[in-house]
C-alpha cells in the first residue's frame, strides 16, 4: 500500500507505472509536492560504465525558485560523465 504524503502524492498503482515509463522514457525524474509541500526534486539514474545501476543523483528546492529544465540538464551531464568514468564500479 502507497501511503500519502501530500494531497499531492501518487498513490494509485495505475498512475504510478505511467509516470515510471515518463521517468524511464525522459531519463530524469520530477516530483512536485509528493513528498513536502512547496518542495520539487529532480533525479537522474546514475550507472557504471557497464550500465548497471547503482543509485540516483537529485536536486530538491522550493517550488518558487526551482528550475526543473536545469537541474534535469545539470544532472543529466553529472551522471553522464561518472557514467561513462571510471570513477563509479
Amino acid at each position: 500500500e502507497l501511503v500519502r504524503l501530500t494531497p499531492y502524492t501518487t498513490v494509485a498503482p495505475g498512475l504510478l507505472l505511467e509516470k515510471i515509463k515518463r521517468i524511464r522514457a525522459n531519463g530524469w525524474g520530477l516530483e512536485q509536492e509528493e513528498v513536502v509541500l512547496g518542495y520539487c526534486s529532480v533525479a537522474v539514474p546514475l550507472f557504471t560504465s557497464s550500465r548497471t545501476l547503482v543509485g540516483a543523483l537529485s536536486i530538491a528546492a522550493p517550488i518558487h525558485r526551482a528550475n526543473v529544465t536545469a537541474y534535469a540538464t545539470a544532472l543529466t551531464e553529472v551522471s553522464r560523465r561518472m557514467s561513462s568514468s571510471n570513477l563509479i564500479n
